[in-house]
């Protein structure tokens, strides 16, 4: 592929979104120089970055420098890369950023026109227009990025704003286009796909299930564009830890505390288990707009000694709960407005670490999870079937060993990160198909 490639991002880094960081830090190591432009500050940005990471600064517009950050593993270093691509963040409405983008439209008259096409088709209301005209001056922004830098070559993560945006940029600078598709910007009211499927080389997915949804969702001539390629992992970083059990039983839980994730589900499940008999500890990773039902709920349960909401937690400190913990049990469920998880990045990390994983068959689960073999699979929405695989876990050591093991040498052959960071760049290298 080419040796230099923009990312446009919603928001980075975000702790959520550490695959990104991982894909990014890949393509690195492949000599690759990648230019992340990122629409937005991550929102919660993370205190203590995994493996003692580096944070750098740089600035796109030669003003006062701005605050931006790109993630670069010491492995880096070890391995002899060089990185001089930082992130370039999009500018405040009012800011000269702002003035010297529209300023750059006026001296690139066409593309801005292809691009101003784009946004128009977006617009419903007043409050759309605003997003539009700010989404157009960030496209412009970052077109001249990659003007000043010689890349030709645009990537977007995601296939809701920040594909749109790269399309924008696309527009503006003949750049070749290709976006990677996840879970909800495919599973609720994507916007432009067929429009930006046609621009692109490629479309990009992280589950075999998004594809055959995504090839339903588009005629033919479009959707052998879309590949799989896995959210990698570095399996020399994510390790089993130490085969001793904790005493009591851990189960850990990670993600956002929002429906698809199915955190009350598995709450209920706990109370069935402190019901039966049984001691051990739950401990759910992170935060979202559901945090106070949910400590409305663990409390109404009685369960404020076995379930705990421990908050945003650093990838390193992640790791180490993911080696301590017995169990990783994570309930995804279809929300009410049709989002759902893909392949949650969580079990693959629970899964490197030799944690043994329950979940259920939602979205691209089983593509990792296969009920007996690499883990335990439930129905959603089923708290007693979830406690029952849970005891059967917490009772039965050698079941557990086994699931892990097998979890682990899966996670070896098909979602390495190397492998599939090498998969990503040999799809993007793919030229002409979206000219």
């Amino acid at each position: 592929m080419t040796d230099r490639v923009a990312y446009v991002v919603g928001s980075y880094p975000e702790p959520s979104e550490l695959f990104i960081r991982r894909e990014v830090a890949g393509l690195r190591r492949m000599g690759v120089d990648v230019t992340v432009m990122s629409l937005r500050r991550p929102s919660q940005p993370e205190a203590v970055p995994l493996q003692g990471t580096t944070i750098m600064q740089t600035d796109s517009w030669g003003c006062k420098p701005q605050v931006s950050s790109e993630i670069n593993p010491p492995a880096l270093k070890e391995r002899g890369k060089k990185t001089q691509s930082g992130v370039v963040y999009r500018s405040r409405v009012l800011s000269m950023g702002t003035f010297m983008a529209l300023l750059w439209m006026l001296t690139h008259p066409a593309g801005s026109l292809r691009a101003m096409a784009v946004a128009l088709k977006l617009i419903g209301s007043p409050l759309e227009m605003l997003k539009a005209f700010r989404n157009v001056a960030a496209a412009a922004e970052f077109a001249r990025t990659m003007r000043e830098r010689r890349i030709d070559r645009l990537h977007a993560h995601f296939a809701n704003m920040p594909a749109t945006v790269g399309l924008m940029v696309a527009a503006m600078t003949g750049a070749e286009f290709s976006f990677t598709a996840h879970a909800r910007d495919v599973y609720v009211g994507p916007t432009l796909l067929r429009q930006k499927t046609a621009a692109s080389s490629c479309v990009v997915t992280c589950t075999e299930f998004n594809v055959r949804l995504l090839k339903d969702m588009l005629p033919p001539d479009l959707s052998e564009r879309v590949v799989a390629v896995y959210h990698g992992i570095d399996t020399s970083v994510y390790t089993p830890g130490d085969a001793r059990a904790a005493e009591p039983p851990v189960i850990i839980s990670v993600g956002r505390l929002i429906e698809k994730k199915g955190f009350d589900v598995l709450i209920d499940a706990c109370a069935i288990m402190k019901d039966a008999g049984l001691v051990f500890r739950c401990e759910i990773a992170g935060e979202g707009v559901l945090r106070d039902a949910l400590e409305r709920q663990i409390e109404a349960q009685g369960l404020d000694e076995n379930v705990k909401l421990l908050g945003q937690q650093s990838q390193q400190r992640l790791l180490e709960r993911y080696r301590e913990a017995t169990l990783c049990v994570l309930p995804c469920v279809v929300a009410s407005d049709g989002d759902h998880d893909g392949l949650p990045n969580v079990l693959l990390e629970a899964a490197a670490c030799g944690t043994p994983c329950i979940s259920t068959p939602v979205g691209g689960v089983p593509e990792l999870i296969r009920d007996g073999e690499t883990g335990q699979l439930v129905p959603e929405r089923d708290p007693q079937a979830t406690a029952g695989a849970m005891k059967r876990l917490l009772e039965d050591a050698d079941l557990r060993q086994r699931l892990a093991d097998a979890a682990r040498r899966e996670i070896e052959q098909r979602f390495a990160i190397e492998a599939n960071v090498h998969r990503l760049a040999e799809v993007l290298g793919r030229r002409g198909a979206g000219s």
